[in-house]
């Protein structure tokens, strides 16, 4: 699935079924509850998440674009420009 594509409202969406992973690549910082996808990823995933976004200690996220809304500040480190997680079970 891929919100651009689809135009799925990634706010409100959750998966319709399992999956072995999940990747969110520089898409959290575009909504304003991100926190909710990412649970209803974990619930849906049976291997893991991986997720990516840019850290705002280095880039001034909320300016980048109109589009970024949210500043996770606590999804990152303190160096790169860049910043990946993962979640597994």
């Amino acid at each position: 699935m891929d919100a651009w594509v689809d135009g799925v409202d990634l706010n409100e969406w959750t998966p319709p079924r399992q999956y072995d992973w999940f990747a969110a690549l520089e898409l959290l910082e575009h909504l304003d509850k991100p926190e909710r996808l990412v649970r209803a990823l974990q619930r849906h995933a049976t291997k893991g998440v991986v997720v990516t976004t840019p850290n705002p200690q280095v880039w001034d996220v909320l300016a980048m674009d109109p589009t970024h809304v949210t500043s996770l500040d606590t999804f990152y480190g303190k160096y790169q420009d860049g910043i990946i997680g993962l979640w597994t079970r």
